[in-house]
Order: structure tokens, then C-alpha cells, then sequence
């Protein structure tokens, strides 16, 4: 049985609910990221299942969390950015695979991050 939502982003956008945008007013938005486009910087919280409920004592390891930025509402080239400028440099300098270190297992890490770079690739290919 779900215990509730598995994502939950919040983010600002700007308050023009009756069609004029306000100079620099702005309203919070929580949501699941279903209903509302993201525009902007973006705090978002994620758990791996959403089976068990949630308690205080183990957030820190069932709860992840970031930001990402997309000002122009460009969640794709957001997501890549992320991916090319920090997620895939620090698996490259990662020398610390647990297992898959002892063993000679270099070929999956390196498959694992080849297909990383493919995936950005893929999100620019799918912008044009």
C-alpha cells in the first residue's frame, strides 16, 4: 500500500494569477511536478518507495534531495547540465567503487558511465 507521493518538487514562480505579472512578487509552489511547469530554480526531494512511511529518525537515508536550476522552463537541458557538469565528473574522479573495485570489474563502471554520457547526449538530440 503507498505511503504517499515518491516526489516532491518546490519552487518559486512568478505570481501573475490574473495575468499581470507583479515585479518581484512571486508565490511558492509544492507539487508532484504532474500540474505545474517548472520555471526557474527548483529544491526537489525524492524517496526510492513510497511502501513505508516516513519518520524524523531516517530521512537522511530515505529521503534524497537537490536542486535544479531551468530558468527558461528547459528541464531538458537542466537535467543535462547537471548530468555533464556535476554528476558525471564526479563518478570520473570516484576511485571508490566498493565490489565492482576488487574484482576487475573497471568494465561495468565504465559502461555505467558511458551510458550516462550517451543519456546526455540523447536529452540534447531530443531538444532540436
Amino acid at each position: 500500500k503507498d505511503k504517499g507521493s515518491r516526489v516532491l518538487l518546490v519552487f518559486q514562480l512568478p505570481d501573475n494569477a490574473d495575468g499581470k505579472e507583479k515585479k518581484g512578487s512571486q508565490k511558492l509552489v509544492v507539487t508532484s511536478g504532474e500540474d505545474i511547469q517548472l520555471v526557474g530554480s527548483c529544491i526537489y526531494f525524492f524517496r526510492i518507495s513510497n511502501e513505508k512511511e516516513l519518520h524524523d529518525k531516517f530521512m537522511d537515508r530515505d529521503v534524497y534531495f537537490g536542486t535544479v536550476e531551468a530558468p527558461d522552463g528547459d528541464l531538458l537541458t537542466a537535467v543535462r547540465t547537471m548530468l555533464d557538469s556535476l554528476v558525471i565528473p564526479v563518478l570520473l574522479s570516484n576511485t571508490n567503487w566498493g565490489k565492482l573495485s576488487n574484482n576487475g570489474h573497471n568494465a561495468i563502471v565504465g559502461n555505467f558511465i558511458t551510458g550516462l554520457e550517451d543519456f546526455s547526449k540523447l536529452l540534447e538530440s531530443a531538444k532540436a
